[in-house]
């Protein structure tokens, strides 16, 4: 808890859920009281806090973010007695899957961010009153995003704990208890390989809030009577102690230190931000579902991928999407009659145009696409060895947008659905009888596509 320990924590800068341990940890040692007695005691305690991410206008979801808070406090206190103010250090673990987003989809290195409502509040026997301190200066500098999978994400936090005054009419004998921040909000910040922010600085935000509900960060115990020490012992050295450090040592390092820091590493960053987040990384999703044809009452099983370059926007896009559908084996019964009537064809979905997706601010997406249905096989179940339709068959181009029924989340699947209409078919035969069959037994509106796509994973 040196004074003297990241002279850069004044640039309010965080890590994506670095914050939030800040935050909390912040809360844990200011209510620590630790108000530097000779006697004192040691707080170790883990809290998990759920951070609703937002990264670039990204949603990623709720975020399950542990915090680890240690912080000596004193063996007891005496009503009224003030605490001083101190430095409070804590350290968050972020999951994988944030980590994953942020070096892979993001394609950021470093992060850094901090919060501005982080508090602590402290309650006492005796007392009916419940007072909150505001954790100040709670950020974290800018420090890497680990780049192997599986690697801790790790993020040592510092701030100021104010001043805390226990309760006057606490009782004497009784405990003041400590008590998490119930919730706070983070703003963080990327950078890129070259330094420049992802998405815009502050374009990370994290709500987060404490699971479960124990907030108990730990106790004091009230001194059972007054006594002379706290009279003499807090007048003496605060006019000693502080008066000869605070003239030398303080001098020299924030002049020298916090000076070259904040003008540096802030100054590139902006100049390069607005080049490099437009050129995107490429992501992936993975595809499945169903397409049911109207006019035959059939179901055609839908797998394959959609890759494309994801913009940070906003809004969130997908751009250049390239949908690779496998081959279709299409079972159909022809004018409905069992036996003759049965076949099986050989179904290409074949892009016409790249894919588009797009995210709105609730979370939900539109994905707009272009294909033509290529059928350059179809035989009777009779005598499959017997193609009656060109290679070259096949329909004009279809155009639909799918919306999701759910919102898009870092780890989980959206479901899209929308409905297409089949053109006619052409080229599957010289004089054109196939063609006429084909459109009068599948073409029209009123088919429908059901698709699963995610999660959503790097690609480059």
């Amino acid at each position: 808890m040196s004074d003297q320990q990241n002279p850069r924590l004044g640039r309010r800068q965080l890590s994506l859920a670095a914050s939030g341990a800040l935050i909390a940890g912040t809360a844990l040692s200011a209510a620590v009281l630790g108000s530097g007695p000779a006697q004192a005691a040691d707080l170790n305690q883990d809290f998990t806090y759920g951070c609703d991410t937002v990264a670039a206008g990204l949603p990623l979801g709720v975020q399950s973010v542990n915090v680890n808070a240690k912080v000596t406090v004193p063996d007891e206190v005496e009503p009224g007695e003030v605490i001083p103010t101190r430095k409070t250090q804590i350290t968050l673990t972020l999951p994988e899957t944030l980590r994953n987003a942020t070096y892979g989809l993001l394609a950021a290195r470093q992060a850094g961010g901090a919060s501005e409502d982080a508090a602590i509040t402290v309650t006492a026997d005796g007392y009916s009153g419940e007072d909150s301190y505001t954790i100040q200066n709670l950020s974290a500098p800018f420090t890497p995003v680990p780049a192997t999978a599986g690697d801790p994400w790790l993020i040592p936090t510092e701030g100021d704990v104010p001043a805390i005054t226990v309760p006057a009419d606490a009782t004497p004998g009784g405990v003041t208890t400590i008590h998490m921040p119930g919730a706070f909000n983070i703003t963080a910040s990327l950078l890129n390989a070259s330094g420049g922010y992802v998405g815009g600085e502050g374009a990370v935000t994290m709500a987060c809030t404490l699971q479960g509900t124990d907030d108990v960060f730990g106790t004091v115990p009230i001194a059972s009577e007054p006594t002379d020490p706290p009279t003499t012992e807090p007048t003496d050295p605060p006019t000693t102690e502080p008066t000869d450090p605070p003239t030398t040592e303080p001098t020299d390092p924030p002049t020298t230190e916090p000076t070259d820091p904040p003008t540096t590493e802030p100054t590139d960053p902006p100049t390069t931000d607005p080049t490099e987040p437009p050129a995107g990384s490429t992501v992936s999703l993975p595809i499945s579902g169903t397409s049911e044809l109207a006019k035959q009452d059939g179901t055609l099983d839908i797998n394959g991928d959609l890759t494309g370059t994801l913009n940070l926007g906003p809004p969130v896009s997908l751009a250049d999407g390239v949908l690779d559908i496998d081959q279709i084996e299409g079972h159909i019964r022809l004018l409905g009659i069992p036996g003759l009537g049965d076949t099986t064809s050989t179904i290409n979905l074949i892009q016409t145009q790249p894919t588009t997706a797009v995210t709105d601010s609730e979370g939900y997406v539109t994905v707009d696409l272009a294909f033509k249905l290529g059928v350059p096989r179809v035989s009777s179940d009779l005598l499959p060895w017997i193609n009656i339709v060109r290679s070259s068959c096949g329909t004009g181009e279809i155009q639909t947008t799918l919306r999701s029924t759910n919102t898009f989340s870092l780890d989980g699947t959206l479901n899209l659905v929308g409905e297409y209409t089949i053109p006619k078919f052409k080229n599957c035969d010289y004089l054109g009888a196939r063609n006429a069959l084909l459109t009068s037994l599948l073409s029209g509106s009123g088919n429908t596509l059901e698709l699963e796509a995610g999660p959503i994973q790097s690609a480059g």
